[in-house]
């Protein structure tokens, strides 16, 4: 029979088994302890340390995931410096970890386009580095934007908090890919001035409006009501296709020669 160890967690007295680790111990007595990188499959490596707890004792806080338990060990899961410690831990982590992790908006978007990554860059105002990483594998942002169905915004975790709404996937997307053309040209046709100066500003306040649940605000980007005009959208869909036929042709070693590609 194994003799098992007596630990005092959270001030009540607990049994334990040699070998156990403080993580172990914590779910066998219905105490939740957050972890980033544990997975039961593998062995502890501890690198994470949102799973951190106090040990009397020991100056520093432990990782419960690897720290194995001992006789008489006393152990806080819960305090003050506990919680304090595991928010330091994940603010490391964040401060330097743009969209490294695979969203399920990527997961579901049928071109694969790394959504995450993309609205990243457009919040940072950095929109040709967003329309190059979306091109890498959807070439026809601005046309898509205007067919896709959004699967990636059905599966948006927003959507499951209180405002109930995903982010403006699709409307961001569109936006980027329409800056990206000559939008002058198409502004004029509005006899907006201003045209392409009102676009960035709506693009910024729309961002917000998507991040909370409100990107309606994105169908007015043609200043006016409504869709957007059908000889507009013809002539924006044959900019796109214009210019990406001409950058197919332009990155042909087998082609030297200009290539016309608006002829018939």
């Amino acid at each position: 029979m194994i003799n098992q160890l007596n630990i005092i967690l959270n001030g009540k007295n607990v049994k334990g088994n040699p070998g156990e680790t403080i993580l172990e111990l914590a779910k066998q007595n219905g105490i939740e302890i957050p972890t980033l990188c544990n997975d039961p499959r593998l062995k502890p490596f501890s690198s994470c340390f949102v799973c951190v707890v106090q040990i009397e004792g020991m100056k520093n806080m432990q990782p419960s995931c690897s720290t194995v338990i001992q006789e008489g060990m006393k152990i806080e899961t819960e305090n003050d410096k506990v919680k304090k410690a595991r928010k330091t831990a994940l603010d490391l982590l964040l401060s330097n970890h743009y969209a490294d992790c695979e969203a399920p908006c990527k997961q579901t978007c049928p071109a694969g386009v790394d959504v995450q990554g993309y609205i990243s860059l457009i919040e940072k105002g950095l929109y040709s580095e967003a329309i190059g990483l979306i091109k890498q594998t959807n070439p026809l942002p601005a046309i898509c934007g205007r067919v896709c169905v959004r699967p990636c915004e059905l599966a948006c975790r927003r959507n499951y908090l209180d405002e109930g709404a995903a982010v403006g996937i699709d409307y961001m997307k569109r936006f980027a890919a329409d800056l990206s053309l000559d939008m002058a040209t198409f502004g004029r046709c509005l006899d907006s001035g201003q045209y392409e100066e009102e676009v960035r500003n709506d693009l910024r306040d729309g961002i917000i409006a998507g991040v909370t649940g409100t990107p309606t605000f994105f169908m007015n980007g043609f200043k006016i009501a409504g869709a957007v005009p059908l000889d507009i959208l013809k002539r924006l869909i044959e900019a796109e296709i214009a210019r990406q036929t001409s950058l197919e042709f332009m990155n042909r070693p087998d082609v030297s020669e200009p290539v016309n590609t608006s002829a018939p």
